[in-house]
């Protein structure tokens, strides 16, 4: 796991986990992370203003895990030259 995307998604989940939520990639998004079916498109678009990517409602629906949401960034942004900071 790429510790510094793993990273910067913690903060971008800490207004639904809060400061304290553990980066294991088994970490469910709903049921152990506390997101519900409006929060999941909103971290989606987080998720897509802080890598400049794009998250479709397909692929959406497939993150189950904090694991999967890292996997998805990091191959949506293996072939960008830079990352937003």
């Amino acid at each position: 796991m790429d510790a510094a995307v793993a990273s910067r998604i913690a903060a971008l989940l800490t207004p639904w986990a809060g400061d304290d939520i553990a980066l294991s990639r088994e970490a469910r998004l709903d049921e152990d992370l506390g997101l519900d079916a409006l929060d999941r498109p909103t971290l989606a678009e987080e998720v897509e203003d802080e890598w400049d990517i794009e998250i479709g409602d397909p692929a959406l629906e497939r993150i189950a895990t904090l694991g999967d949401l890292i996997d998805l960034v990091e191959a949506k942004t293996a072939g960008q030259s830079g990352r937003a900071v």
